[in-house]
């Protein structure tokens, strides 16, 4: 686990904490570059997807603004940020693996888990999933939309776009069928040839 504070603050960070108890904005930079980078190494660890390590790193400063007058100056700033980004990242990865976008990027993994390829990045997983959808007809575009991205069941879907239960259901189905083969192109030897390519134009510089 990347260290994040030290259980014993130095007298720079016992000052900062005081000015930032006191509404400094320039003690609240001070902290933000003293603390952002390994902050954001401690959320990657455990969430893996870096915008949402990020996010978490600035709800975490954002927390610390609000709370500062409530900072203990003897204990600094670095233990009440561990405390907030500890839980705060908990909930992020809750969120991730509750998204069934994640899921699909998981199973993705499992099927190019072997491979030469390297590992996906979700980054790059969601870039290429955008751009699969975004060729799709409109009607399966948007059952896509509704179930990956907004989590709607079936029937709420069918009552957001006045269609029967049934309906919503086999045109889902047929729609992720077309996701999937359009997806392929992206995933194993083709994938592992663009990577190659890759290489070998840098070989050449």
């Amino acid at each position: 686990m990347p260290t994040v504070y030290s259980s014993e603050p130095s007298e720079t960070e016992r000052q900062l904490a005081v000015l930032l108890k006191g509404g400094s904005v320039k003690a609240f930079e001070a902290v933000y570059r003293r603390y952002s980078g390994r902050l954001y190494a401690y959320c990657f660890e455990a969430i893996r997807v870096r915008q949402e390590a990020e996010e978490v790193v600035h709800d975490v400063f954002m927390a610390l603004w609000n709370r500062r007058e409530s900072i203990d100056p003897e204990m600094g700033v670095g233990a009440l940020l561990y405390d907030i980004a500890r839980k705060r990242r908990i909930d992020a990865f809750r969120r991730l693996l509750n998204s069934p976008v994640y899921e699909d990027y998981v199973e993705i993994q499992n099927t190019i888990a072997g491979d030469d390829a390297p590992p996906m990045e979700y980054e790059e997983f969601m870039l290429m999933f955008r751009k699969v959808i975004s060729g799709l007809p409109e009607r399966m575009r948007s059952l896509i939309i509704l179930s990956k991205f907004e989590g709607m069941t079936n029937g709420e879907m069918a009552a957001r776009l006045g269609i029967a239960e049934k309906t919503v259901r086999n045109q889902l189905s047929l729609a992720l069928k077309l996701l999937k083969s359009r997806l392929r192109p992206y995933l194993g030897d083709e994938r592992h040839q663009d990577d190659v390519s890759g290489n070998n134009q840098n070989t050449h510089i």
